[in-house]
């Protein structure tokens, strides 16, 4: 079965993802500190709408 256009572009952006992690995090950590995650999150909403039905 041929890949979709649909299926090329996530493989792509997955890859990109697993690329720019350890990036971020770096930055991130040298800029927030060692508990990064939860400044970068304190303003979201606890309860997140995902959309799932």
């Amino acid at each position: 079965m041929a890949t979709t256009n649909h299926e090329r572009v996530g493989k792509a952006l997955d890859l990109l993802r697993e690329g720019l992690k350890p990036f971020v995090s770096r930055e991130l950590e040298a800029k927030y500190g060692k508990y990064w995650v939860t400044t970068v999150t304190s303003g979201w909403p606890r309860d997140l709408d995902w959309g799932n039905e």
